[in-house]
């Protein structure tokens, strides 16, 4: 595969799911999708569950090695969005997507309004996986956790999830901790869009500096990730 430099000025966006899960689009429509968005770098992170997470993995790192040169102008990394599962099987299915090449481990937050395991956040974060997800309002002590393991908290551009976001923005740069912008995007609709990324800076209260500091990490986020 050839090395792609990436577009500083497109749209990054670390959170996405395709028809392999519950999204509406198959990868090629998302990654067309995006390319009309002006995005330089895609995440494919499918919902990844105890009883799927390897046969899952799989095919999503099948698919960007048999097709990243076709789309020489965005970037696709190969992810999971680890969903659902105990903090033990976190550990454990971190450990193996890694092992097989996965680039980019998402999980699952503990979103205020889903059953989700009670511990998911604080595993997350022990797991040391690269974004936590729609976390909903997070603790300092998280936040220090988080810098010292390199995760990043993710600052959600959908409307179900963004309640959040001031809270995350306060405590996690408090302590260091990295932040960033995903869409979460489940069909072409709910993707991000220029307009889109500034406005979910903007209610998240980030200042100007903030934001060019969110989007210069992010792409060193990507350059690291790809590096694995």
């Amino acid at each position: 595969m050839n090395k792609i430099k990436i577009n500083e000025n497109g749209i990054i966006d670390l959170h996405t799911h395709s028809t392999l899960s519950d999204g509406r689009l198959s990868f090629k429509e998302l990654i067309m999708s995006a390319k009309k968005n002006c995005y330089s770098a895609i995440g494919l992170t499918d919902h990844v569950y105890y009883y799927n997470y390897k046969e899952i993995s799989q095919k999503i790192i099948e698919f960007v090695h048999e097709n990243q040169n076709k789309y020489n102008d965005i970037v696709l990394i190969p992810g999971v969005e680890i969903t659902f599962a105990t903090p033990k099987q976190i550990e454990t299915i971190t450990k193996y997507v890694r092992s097989i090449g996965t680039k980019l481990i998402l999980v699952h937050g503990e979103a205020s309004f889903e059953e989700t395991p009670a511990g998911t956040n604080d595993a997350a974060i022990d797991s040391c996986v690269d974004v936590l997800a729609h976390p909903s309002y997070i603790t300092d002590e998280q936040a220090k956790r988080a810098f010292k393991n390199n995760v990043s908290f993710e600052l959600s551009a959908r409307s179900c999830y963004c309640y959040a976001n001031p809270q995350i923005v306060e405590t996690a740069l408090k302590h260091g901790a990295n932040i960033i912008i995903n869409s979460d995007g489940h069909f072409e609709d709910t993707l991000l869009t220029k307009e889109k990324v500034l406005d979910t800076a903007q209610n998240a209260s980030l200042t100007n500096e903030q934001f060019a500091c969110l989007k210069t990490n992010t792409i060193n986020l990507v350059e690291r990730l790809l590096s694995r």
